[in-house]
C-alpha cells in the first residue's frame, strides 16, 4: 500500500482543504496518509514552513501549498 507523508501545522486552512481532498481520493488509489506536525521539529519546521501543506510519495513531492485534484489523480495513477 502506498503511504503519503503529508506535512502541516495545527491551524493551517490550507492544510486543512488540501486534507480533505486527499481523503477523498484515498480509497479509490488505495493509500495511507502520515500526518506530520512540523511544529513539533525545528528541522521541519525550518524545511517546510512557509510552504506547507506539502504532500510526499515515496520521497517525491506531489503536492505544495494547495491540493490540485485533478493532478493528484493523474500522478497517484502511474
Amino acid at each position: 500500500m502506498k503511504m503519503i507523508k503529508f506535512y502541516t501545522r495545527t491551524g493551517c486552512h490550507l492544510c486543512t482543504e488540501a486534507l480533505r481532498v486527499l481523503e477523498s481520493i484515498r480509497s479509490e488509489f488505495d493509500f495511507e496518509i502520515q500526518t506530520i506536525d512540523i511544529s513539533e521539529s525545528l528541522e521541519l519546521n525550518d524545511l517546510y514552513g512557509t510552504q506547507i501543506p506539502v504532500a510526499k510519495l515515496n520521497g517525491k513531492t506531489i503536492l505544495k501549498h494547495s491540493a490540485n485534484e485533478k493532478l493528484l489523480r493523474r500522478i497517484l495513477s502511474r
